[in-house]
C-alpha cells in the first residue's frame, strides 16, 4: 500500500503491532473463514493506507507553505490565490471575534487534538463548560465566516 515509500521501517513495525492489537481486541468477531494472518493483514493494509494518506497530505501542505513563503506561487493561477487569501482573511477575522479562552479551546481541540478533559484541566473549567464553549465558538466562527465571505472584502 505504500507505493511512494513514504513510511519507514519503524512505521511498519508500529502498523503491524497496531493491527495485531486491534484484531486481538476484536477476537470475538473473528469467524475463522480465513487465516488469522489474513485478517491482521487486512487491518494492516487499512492502517498503512491511512498513514500514507496523512503523510502525503502533510507533505503537500508543507510544499504549499514553502511555495507561498518563498514567493514561488508566481506560476499559480492569480484568481485561485485571491480566493484563497480572501478565505483565510475571512476565517481569521471570524476567529478574532471570539474570546481568547474560546480561541484557546478551538486551538487545543482542533489543532492539538486534545480531549475535552485535558482542555478543562488546562483552563480550570469543567468539561461541560469546555464542551459548551467549544460548540458555541464553532457556531460563532461558522456564522461569522459565512457572513464575512459574503461581504465585500478590502485588504
Amino acid at each position: 500500500m505504500d507505493f511512494c515509500r513514504v513510511l519507514g521501517p519503524d512505521d511498519y513495525c508500529e502498523i503491524a503491532d497496531e493491527a495485531f492489537a486491534l484484531c486481538y481486541e476484536q477476537l470475538d468477531r473473528y469467524q475463522g473463514l480465513s487465516q488469522f494472518s489474513g485478517w491482521v493483514g487486512g487491518y494492516s493494509k487499512n492502517i498503512t493506507r491511512t498513514r500514507c494518506r496523512q503523510v502525503l497530505t502533510g507533505l503537500r501542505y508543507r510544499r504549499q507553505l514553502y511555495e507561498v513563503s518563498t514567493g514561488r506561487m508566481r506560476d499559480w493561477d492569480p484568481l485561485w490565490i485571491l480566493i484563497r487569501l480572501e478565505r483565510y482573511y475571512c476565517l481569521w477575522k471570524a476567529i478574532s471575534d471570539i474570546s481568547e479562552t474560546s480561541q484557546r479551546i478551538l486551538e487545543a481541540r482542533i489543532l492539538e487534538k486534545l480531549s475535552l478533559r485535558a482542555i478543562a484541566q488546562e483552563l480550570n473549567l469543567t468539561q461541560r463548560e469546555v464542551k459548551t464553549r467549544y460548540e458555541a465558538a464553532c457556531n460563532v466562527v461558522r456564522t461569522r465566516f459565512l457572513r464575512y465571505c459574503t461581504e465585500k472584502v478590502e485588504f
